[in-house]
């Protein structure tokens, strides 16, 4: 199964840069069956052997697009502009910047969808604080489901600090889990506060962005990456699209003491079945 992957704003964009790297340096030195399928669900690969993301970049503003890493692999779909951001603000994001930038992000994607005949899932990776990956995505998310009724609409919400430094982010928050629950098949969300102190505990005591970034990206890696029968996924994706279990809360693969709650997913199933 193969997916394409949308990456709104600032947050996003470096979500979904470490998410590439890890599954690159993962299979680039690989030859065995599951690096080929890996490569083919992330990558396409050009006329000159170069493997490309399947990706599209997303944002109103080019700061984070010029200062983006250089790789061996390169974002070919980069929809940026220079429109001074969205204010922070659902509303505009949503109402206002999205129409500028909504042509040519449905062109993106229908130039994308139509190089694979196995393109089966929408991935969107955004922030529900800002303005671009709150608004501008709700909307992207929007026309896809009127768009492709047939695939399914993944969205990695990454949730702001309780303490955070943009006063509207509970306002736009409340806004775009609101709307992503109407169209969203699988919905997984990220809370900064439990990221960071995850990595302070299992890193080190000066955590940046770019190590919560590094550990959503480990985390995402391990649900998508291809495994030996992908029939064994068939549970999971059916139990994710039901309206009650569609929020699939991401337990940590690290363990720690003083956080009974990071308990395994299925045991949790099984004591409420049960």
């Amino acid at each position: 199964m193969s997916l394409l992957t949308l990456q709104y704003g600032q947050c996003g964009i470096q979500v979904g840069e470490s998410l590439y790297s890890t599954i690159f340096e993962d299979v680039k030195n690989d030859n065995s069956s599951y690096s080929m399928q890996s490569l083919n669900k992330w990558f396409n690969i050009s006329c000159n052997g170069k493997y490309e993301p399947r990706s599209i970049l997303i944002d109103t503003e080019t700061k984070v697009i010029n200062s983006r890493q250089k790789t061996t692999y390169g974002f070919e779909n980069i929809i940026a502009g220079c429109h001074g951001g969205s204010a922070n603000n659902w509303a505009f994001g949503y109402n206002v910047n999205s129409y500028t930038l909504i042509d040519l992000i449905l062109d993106k994607v229908r130039i994308e969808t139509e190089k694979s005949d196995y393109m089966q899932s929408f991935l969107n990776i955004a922030s529900s604080s800002g303005g671009t990956g709150s608004g501008i995505g709700c909307k992207v998310v929007e026309e896809l489901k009127d768009g492709y009724p047939n695939k399914l609409i993944i969205n990695a919400i990454v949730l702001p600090y309780l303490n955070g430094e943009i006063i509207t982010q509970n306002y736009n928050t409340i806004l775009s889990l609101a709307k992503l629950h109407e169209m969203s098949d699988i919905g997984i969300l990220f809370e900064n506060d439990q990221i960071h102190e995850l990595c302070t505990e299992r890193v080190h005591d000066s955590v940046n962005f770019s190590d919560l970034n590094k550990l959503i990206a480990f985390q995402l890696a391990s649900i998508f990456q291809p495994i030996a029968d992908e029939n064994n996924a068939v549970f999971l994706s059916h139990c994710s699209s039901h309206p009650i279990f569609k929020y699939l809360r991401l337990r940590s693969s690290y363990r720690s003491s003083k956080h009974p709650k990071f308990e395994c997913l299925g045991q949790k199933m099984k004591k409420r079945t049960s």
